[in-house]
Parts: structure tokens; sequence; C-alpha cells
């Protein structure tokens, strides 16, 4: 009772500014670029709205879920609707001083987001957020998956990517007799990065106002990074 309450009174409170989304591929710094972001005053920060662990909802489908510019899925709008717009997401969030917080002057919304990297034309034209896309070289990507001994999860969502008929006409048909030759769990892993970055950087071309920032960079000049995206 008190969550739908809360989320009510949220609803008075618009957000001010067009949002933020910090957007990337899993493992690729993103919640360290998102965290160091939405400690600004004035903002509020969402952390993965559509992760399964936020939702409450055991779904691994989200890491291969891909949603075209003109599609739609709802359990993605739902989530980022709620984020997008400055109200919890679960009742798990409910927390009396946040919500006073929240309640007493309007905030700037800071969305991290990774499961909807895949989707992130179709994100962009929903919300029209500010976009700062983190890349991270490939090789320390792959291989914190593969520290974190998720060998069978890469392996099953890798053939939802492969095997999903608009990512394979979009996409991926000049590149899927190799594609569906790869085996290891490196191998899959470093493919699964480059089928995602190519997708969202695919929009870039038309979206010049969108930022881009490698990891890398951040990591070795943070304060000068930080003030340039700031």
């Amino acid at each position: 009772m008190w969550f739908d309450l809360g989320n009510r009174a949220l609803a008075f409170r618009q957000p001010v500014g067009p949002p933020i989304a910090i957007v990337g591929n899993g493992r690729s710094g993103t919640s360290w670029i998102g965290r160091t972001v939405g400690q600004a005053a004035g903002t509020l920060y969402y952390r993965e709205p559509c992760h399964p662990r936020t939702t409450g909802r055991d779904d691994d489908t989200v890491w291969s879920r891909y949603v075209p510019p003109e599609g739609d899925d709802p359990h993605f709008r739902r989530c980022l609707q709620h984020a997008f717009s400055g109200r919890m997401m679960n009742p798990s969030e409910w927390d009396l001083h946040v919500l006073m917080e929240r309640l007493g002057e309007s905030h700037r919304i800071v969305v991290k987001e990774v499961a909807t990297f895949f989707s992130l034309e179709w994100l962009y034209r929903n919300w029209r957020p500010a976009i700062v896309i983190v890349v991270r070289h490939p090789c320390p990507s792959v291989r914190s998956v593969q520290r974190l001994g998720l060998a069978e999860p890469e392996r099953r969502r890798y053939r939802e990517i492969i095997t999903n008929p608009l990512l394979v006409e979009q996409f991926l048909e000049p590149h899927m007799a190799r594609l569906r030759a790869l085996e290891s769990p490196l191998e899959i892993s470093a493919a699964i990065w480059a089928i995602k970055n190519m997708v969202a950087l695919s929009a870039l071309p038309q979206h010049p106002e969108w930022n881009v920032i490698r990891y890398e960079d951040v990591c070795l000049r943070p304060v000068d990074e930080f003030r340039a995206l700031f």
C-alpha cells in the first residue's frame, strides 16, 4: 500500500530537463560512470531498471532481447517508464527518507541501463534522453564475463541472438556462417560483445548528439574525462 501511495505522490513531481541514459554492454564500466554522474546535485539515479534483480522477474531473456526502433516490448517499456518518470520500481526501494527527498525538489533523472543497450534506438525514440555510451575494450570485458562463470548462460543467450530473425535480417546475415561456427566460451562472449556494440553503434551516424566515451580513457584520466562529460 505504501509503495503505491508513494508512486502516486511522485506522479505529481515531474523530473526537470531531459533524462540522461548511461548505456553499454555488460561488464563495460557503466556502473562506475552511472554512479558518478548520479552523484551530481539535482539528479536522481536509477540502476538498471530492466535487470531481473530490480524487477523481481526471473527472466534471463532480457540479456538477448532486441527491440527494433519501430517495435515495442511491454516489459521493457514498463520498467523504463517508471525510471524515466522518477518513480520507484518495486517495494524494496521503499524508504521514507528517500521518498521525502524525491518529493522535496525536482530532479534530473539518470538511468544506467545494460539490458536495453541492444535496443538503444528504440529507447531513444521513446524517451529522448541524453545518451552516454560506454565502450570498453573487448578483452577485459570478455575476461570479466568468464571470471563470473557465465559460460552456459552466455551460450544460451548467444543462440537466442543469432536465431533472432530481425537481427539476422538487419545486421547478421553477412556473418552467419562464421557466427554459427563459434564454439568456445571465449569466442561466444567476444561475439556477443561485437554484435551488441555493432547494433547499438550503428545508429551513431544519425545521432551526432550522442556521447561515446571509452572506459579506458576514464580510467587513465578520470578528472579530465568526468569534467568533460559533466
